[in-house]
């Protein structure tokens, strides 16, 4: 089994979901990364021998195929917030694992391991001018549960900024501003704090600094470089 996130794969066998990946030496200075999955299909690459293969946490954007950039999360239970009042709960979010390819000026993704067979995508807003997102259903805790290969800790804090009460049902994310951490050496991953203003009928989330200590963070991905500038996710849409 891999050493964790952050810990170069060494030659034999290591499990990874629901995938085997198998590291060996193939001669004359090259070596062999293999990754079978139950049910069928694989990936093979060959490697100078000096490049180390590290996993990483990655947003569960890229598999099967790269549609979007966003994530749904769909709250259970939902959460109702009164008035002006602010409440913090914590979630965990899909991950999967994408495997990097050491040294260089910047670290190479060379695969990415989906941690969920079967993942799904929804429409968020009207099918005119809506997007398209990840789904993931999160159970929220008021307290920190512990993140886990293929799931990755997010804190919430959520305030009504209106007269009445709003229920909160789903938190849009955009993988761009958001960040992912990790504990090298484990398989314990994070995110930033997210700050989500709520109305009755949409939702601001805003991308924080991150809230676990001693973390690393991940090398983004050209697909999900974060803006300049623009550091939130605008609900349209209802909460």
């Amino acid at each position: 089994m891999a050493a964790g996130y952050g810990v170069p794969l060494e030659q034999g066998e290591h499990r990874l979901g629901s995938s085997r990946v198998v590291v060996e030496t193939a001669g004359d200075g090259l070596v062999r990364y293999r990754r079978e999955v139950d049910g069928g299909g694989s990936v093979e690459l060959l490697f100078d021998g000096t490049v180390d293969l590290q996993p990483v946490p990655m947003y569960p954007i890229f598999k099967p195929l790269y549609v979007t950039r966003f994530i749904l999360l769909r709250i259970e239970p939902r959460i109702v917030v009164s008035p002006g009042s602010e409440r913090t709960f914590y979630t965990l979010i899909p991950v999967d694992t994408a495997i990097y390819a050491f040294p260089g000026d910047e670290p190479t993704i060379v695969d990415v391991i989906p941690m969920d067979d079967k993942p799904s995508l929804v429409l968020y807003g009207p099918p005119e001018s809506g997007v398209v997102a990840r789904l993931a259903i999160s159970s929220v805790s008021p307290r920190p549960e512990e993140p886990s290969l293929g799931r990755a800790l997010a804190r919430i804090a959520v305030k009504n900024i209106s007269g009445t009460p709003v229920t909160l049902s789903r938190i849009l994310l955009d993988s761009a501003p958001l960040k992912l951490y990790f504990e090298r050496g484990t398989w314990r991953a994070y995110t930033q704090e997210l700050a989500v203003e709520v109305e009755r009928y949409r939702g601001v989330v805003m991308y924080r600094q991150p809230f676990r200590e001693g973390t690393m963070p991940i090398s983004d991905p050209p697909e999900v470089r974060p803006p300049r500038f623009f550091q939130r996710t605008d609900m349209m849409w209802g909460v």
